[in-house]
């Protein structure tokens, strides 16, 4: 059976998006922070019902999921003065 990786494609994409560089340049890889197929198996096993909402530290941001197709990134505290997107410093991406 072939796994979906919606989600965890829609955080690489939204991070390399955010930072400017292509997808395969983010680093660390997604594995290291955060267990992917955890999360597909969580969003598809709730298809249907109320959204979850899961947050967890990614490449200098807090990464939080509202559903498999809402990625919301913030800057982490030692990141935030670099950034200058946005006055709250907050990026979302519908996919």
């Amino acid at each position: 059976m072939e796994q979906d990786h919606r989600t965890g494609l829609a955080i690489i994409e939204t991070v390399a998006e955010r930072k400017g560089i292509d997808p395969l340049e983010v680093e660390p890889p997604l594995y290291e922070s955060v267990d992917v197929d955890a999360l597909e198996a969580l969003f598809r096993s709730r298809a249907g019902q109320s959204t979850v909402t899961i947050s967890f530290e990614y490449a200098g941001y807090l990464v939080t999921l509202e559903g498999p197709d809402t990625v919301r990134l913030t800057p982490l505290a030692s990141d935030a003065a670099e950034e200058t997107h946005s006055q709250d410093q907050s990026f979302e991406a519908n996919l």
